[in-house]
């Protein structure tokens, strides 16, 4: 297949090398998603929500990256069920909630965006327009949840934002990790 679409459109090794990332990336997305809306099916409309909440802040503040199409199917599982299923039972006053929900915007606007070591590193103003955009989903997220009766939305956005600081850090920590031992590896190697 690929040596046609090479001959017959002309392609260049490094096209097709695109198209194959392309359609593997999609294929891999959107079977996890599929899964996990199947696995949720019947609370199907608070499923997509969550998920399209977490794709708002994964797409600006980055965070933790799996290396294998199995690892990240299994952590995107294990979010979506501690967001939608087991967390939901931990029961917070409003003003703990309020107050979480400050502290983890804090957490981001000091860490984010934290982007995956696979991707070429982000500029400066890119970074600065990543990290206000992602603040700026938190904070109105934050104004809603003052205003707004808890329900079971506002209460799985709520556990998306706690569990998106607690892997910006450990996603913040392990680059730095990987830095500091980089470097020190150079460093001996030298």
């Amino acid at each position: 297949m690929w040596e046609k679409l090479k001959g017959r459109y002309n392609l260049t090794d490094y096209q097709i090398a695109l198209l194959r990332y392309l359609l593997f990336t999609f294929l891999s997305e959107s079977s996890k998603l599929f899964f996990i809306l199947f696995l949720y099916r019947r609370h199907l409309a608070l499923c997509i929500a969550t998920l399209l909440f977490l794709c708002c802040i994964r797409r600006t503040a980055g965070g933790f990256h799996c290396n294998t199409y199995a690892g990240c199917l299994f952590v995107s599982t294990g979010y979506a069920f501690l967001c939608l299923t087991l967390l939901p039972l931990i029961s917070l006053t409003k003003t703990a909630r309020i107050l979480l929900c400050m502290v983890c915007i804090l957490i981001n606007y000091a860490l984010a965006p934290v982007s995956s070591s696979k991707r070429p590193a982000l500029s400066a103003a890119k970074k600065k327009r990543f990290k206000w955009i992602s603040t700026g989903i938190l904070t109105v997220f934050f104004f809603i949840l003052l205003i707004t009766p808890e329900n079971e939305y506002m209460v799985s956005g709520f556990w998306v934002i706690i569990l998106h600081a607690v892997q910006l850090s450990c996603a913040a920590a392990q680059k730095k990790i990987c830095t500091v031992f980089h470097h020190t590896v150079q460093e001996r190697s030298i």
